[in-house]
């Protein structure tokens, strides 16, 4: 999983379970609670207008833009895309639909939708398509219109201080659909105008 949505989604469960040295913005939800979901999904929407800028004092960093220098995906197993210095723009419009999480099995399945999320960088694509080989590096500018992203985690605590509290994740899954996607890439089969 790549930092976009995973420090976001950490940040917020950490907000909403852990608020005891945070801003006051920030409410603390009672982990123990039934309600626990409700309550992180209601604080989530009402820190993102004050952390979308960045926020220094919790070493924060703005998201709207966000800024990612790398994503690696294996599109098949016969294709690779590497997307660099990306700026991803939408991040802000999140709407948080599910915030379920198990703090004694350290699990949580987070849904969220974004009406837009517009992703600009460079990309280096390599492998090939059935049996048409594909391969550039340029420009790319991708649209993803009604997003819904289904993320699952689990996690587990590490001691600092003789304390359980620095999450790890041991396991991140992400899926997503969208209504509709566009992705442009310049340069693609390094310029061939046959292909």
């Amino acid at each position: 999983m790549n930092s976009i949505t995973f420090g976001f989604i950490l940040l917020i469960v950490t907000f909403a379970a852990h608020a005891a040295k945070l801003p006051s913005f920030i409410t603390k939800c009672d982990k123990n609670s039934p309600s626990f979901g409700k309550c992180a999904v209601d604080l989530a929407h009402a820190i993102i207008p004050t952390l979308q800028n960045g926020y220094k004092e919790l070493n924060f960093p703005p998201f709207a833009p966000f800024h990612v220098q790398e994503i690696e995906i294996e599109a098949t197993d016969s294709l690779n895309i590497k997307l660099t210095d990306l700026d991803i723009f939408g991040l802000e419009k999140a709407k948080f639909n599910l915030i379920d999480c198990n703090f004694d099995t350290l699990e949580c399945l987070i849904k969220i939708n974004f009406p837009e999320l517009i992703v600009k960088g460079t990309y280096d694509i390599d492998g090939r398509v059935m049996i048409l080989p594909i391969k550039g590096h340029g420009p790319t500018s991708i649209k993803l219109v009604g997003a819904n992203f289904v993320l699952s985690m689990k996690w587990s605590l590490i001691k600092k201080g003789g304390v359980d509290n620095s999450p790890i994740i041991d396991k991140f899954e992400l899926h997503y659909q969208t209504e509709r996607s566009f992705y442009h890439f310049d340069n693609l089969f390094n310029g061939d105008k046959v292909l």
